[in-house]
C-alpha cells in the first residue's frame, strides 16, 4: 500500500501505559524503516527484516526517493508513507503510525542477523521502554576499532544509543516532541534527541543488548558523513563542547590501543581523522549540517 502524507497529523493515538511483560510466541510486531534514496542496500535490509522479525505491518517512511527505493519497498510488501520532512520528524511519524504495543525500528542501511528478534527478546525486561542492539560498521576501519574495544569491554556497558536497530514501546515514543530548531532538518545523532525524550522526559529505562547487526553507513564518504554527524550533535544541544574536545584528545591513544588489538596500524590515522572531522563538524555545524544523498553516495 502506498500512502502520501503531507504535514504531521496524528493518525493513531492510544492511551496505553504500563509494562510489556512477555511476547507471546505468535505475537507480531510492526517494523518501521525511514528512507531517502536508500536503494543500494535497502533490498538486503528489508529482506533481513522479513526473515528475522515476526512482522505485522512493515512501514516505510520515505522522503520522495528517486533511486528505486519505493519500488524495492513495494516488492517487500511495505506500507509506504511519503513525507518531505527531516529524519527526526520522519521517525516521529513512524512512531505514530505503528500500531503494535512493541515495535521495531531498523535503519535503511542496517542488515539484521539470523534470528535477530528472538535473540533480542531474550534481553527484554518488564519495565523497559527500549532495547537497543549493537551496530558494527562494515565498510571502513571503524569496524576494526569497535571490535577491538568490545574484546575488552562488554558492549552492553557502553552508554551508547543504537537507534539503527531497536525494539521500543509505542506509548513511550508516539507523542515525542521535536524542538522547532530541529524541524525540517536531516542531521546525524538524532538518536540523542530520542534518548533524551525516553530517559529524561518519559523516565523510561533503556538497555543495550549484545546482539550485533551489520551497518553500511559510511561507504566511501567517511569524511562527509563524519562532519555531518558532528554538526548534528551540536544542533541538538545535548552534547557539551568540552566532551567533544576531550574525545578528540584521546583519539591517538585509543587508536594505538585498537591497532594493537586488531593488528592493523591503519586504525590509528583512521581514528584520529574520524575524531578530528567529528570535532570540526561540531564546531562549524552550520557549514556541515546540510547533507544530500544520491546514487553515488553523500554530498553537500
Amino acid at each position: 500500500m502506498h500512502v502520501k502524507v503531507w504535514g504531521h497529523k496524528r493518525i493513531h493515538q492510544r492511551e496505553v501505559w504500563g509494562t510489556v511483560k512477555r511476547m507471546e510466541p505468535k505475537m507480531k510486531v510492526d517494523a518501521m524503516v525511514c528512507t531517502y534514496n536508500s536503494g543500494p542496500i535497502l533490498e538486503q535490509v528489508l529482506k533481513s527484516i522479513r526473515k528475522n522479525i515476526p512482522v505485522k505491518t512493515l512501514w516505510v517512511i520515505d522522503k520522495y526517493s528517486t533511486d528505486g527505493t519505493v519500488e524495492i519497498a513495494e516488492k517487500y510488501g511495505a506500507t509506504i508513507v511519503q513525507s518531505n520532512v527531516g529524519i527526526l520528524e520522519a521517525r516521529a511519524l513512524g512512531f505514530r503510525l505503528v500500531e503494535t504495543e512493541l515495535f521495531v525500528n531498523v535503519d535503511s542501511d542496517v542488515v539484521l542477523p539470523d534470528d535477530w528478534f528472538s535473540k533480542m527478546m531474550k534481553y527484554w525486561e518488564p519495565d523497559l521502554g527500549c532495547l537497543w542492539g549493537i551496530t558494527i560498521e562494515q565498510r571502513t576501519l571503524h569496524k576494526d576499532y569497535i571490535e577491538s574495544m568490545y574484546k575488552f569491554r562488554d558492549p552492553t556497558s557502553y552508554n551508547l544509543t543504537h537507534l539503527p536497530n531497536m525494539i521500543a514501546r509505542k506509548d513511550i515514543l508516539e507523542d515525542i516532541h521535536i524542538p522547532e530548531a530541529l524541524k525540517g532538518k536531516s542531521f546525524g545523532n538524532d538518536d540523542a534527541v530520542i534518548l533524551h525524550w525516553m530517559k529524561d522526559v518519559k523516565k523510561a529505562r533503556v538497555k543495550n543488548s549484545p546482539v550485533r547487526c551489520k551497518h553500511y553507513s559510511y561507504g566511501g564518504n567517511l569524511g562527509i558523513k563524519t562532519f555531518w554527524c558532528g554538526a548534528g550533535c551540536r544542533l541538538t544541544g545535548l552534547t557539551k563542547t568540552r566532551s567533544v574536545l576531550v574525545r578528540s584528545l584521546f583519539a591517538f591513544p585509543q587508536g594505538v590501543f585498537a591497532a594493537l588489538v586488531s593488528r592493523n596500524a591503519n586504525v590509528i590515522p583512521y581514528w584520529i581523522r574520524f575524531r578530528f572531522e567529528y570535532m570540526v563538524g561540531f564546531l562549524k555545524w552550520s557549514k556541515y549540517i546540510n547533507l544530500k544523498r544520491n546514487k553515488r553516495g553523500h554530498t553537500w
